[in-house]
């Protein structure tokens, strides 16, 4: 009787024991896979190729492609844009269309996402317009206008795609590295700080197409704006009204 009496206790033990190990076995591997984890995240940014000082052939490269926007009359092209507030993380993407041409440039788009919100700049050749339309479930709240002479720092800043044709990327950047791949250049570059409010520039150029297929800038706050162009025209017929915009009268404008 006695010796059955502590039969439930020591099998109570031994289940325990049991579970303590297989608890210790699962942390054990919980912590190999972490570890697994964190060795290979540092070790693909490890292999991230670090950009060179720029060669010959790219920086004539670039020159070409460069001399080649100052050129055509006009660009059209699909665009993709992506805003990223940096002390958010976050990242809203719009997609339309841009209308280029010298020191005048539309660019039209709409979110990606469900609200699909409208977003609008046109630089006329004289001002820059920012516009934002109210979104539709806001009855009869007004357009906001944001307009700033074409000739001050922050429209050339607001203005980077007009750019393009009207200057050049080197008349106000510096190349400080490239990296190349099989498809494309991409350069680093660094602005003239007298002349734009930028903290960093940086291009791709397709080599065999020998155009821009993406172009990100970062301001002062590391907040990132890219531009991804597709379906690229050179010299596409376009009217000019495009160009010009008129702000509704009942518009909320604010010179910027």
């Amino acid at each position: 009787m006695g010796g059955r009496s502590f039969l439930p206790l020591r099998r109570g033990r031994e289940l325990s024991q049991v579970k303590n190990s297989a608890i210790n076995e699962t942390m054990k591997l919980y912590l190999y896979f972490s570890l697994f984890i964190f060795l290979g995240s540092h070790l693909a940014q490890a292999e991230v190729k670090a950009p060179g000082a720029p060669k010959t052939t790219e920086l004539v490269l670039l020159k070409e492609v460069d001399q080649r926007y100052q050129k055509v009359k006009t660009i059209k092209s699909s665009i993709v844009k992506k805003d990223t507030v940096s002390a958010l993380e976050q990242t809203r993407e719009f997609e339309g269309t841009l209308w280029l041409t010298k020191g005048r440039f539309r660019l039209d788009v709409t979110s990606k996402d469900k609200n699909k919100d409208a977003s609008l700049i046109v630089a006329d050749g004289k001002t820059i317009w920012l516009v934002t339309p109210p979104p539709k479930e806001f009855k009869g709240a007004k357009t906001q206008v944001l307009k700033a002479p074409m000739d001050s720092k922050r429209a050339r800043s607001q203005g980077l795609l007009q750019m393009l044709t009207e200057g050049g990327v080197l008349k106000y950047f510096r190349v400080t590295g490239t990296l190349d791949s099989d498809k494309n250049v991409t350069y680093f570059l660094q602005p003239d700080k007298q002349s734009l409010e930028f903290h960093r520039l940086q291009i791709a150029i397709n080599k065999e197409k020998k155009w821009i297929e993406d172009l990100r800038y970062w301001d002062s706050m590391n907040n990132e704006t890219e531009y991804v162009f597709s379906q690229i025209e050179f010299d596409s017929k376009f009217d000019n009204k495009l160009l010009t915009y008129s702000p509704p009268k009942d518009a909320d404008i604010m010179n910027y």
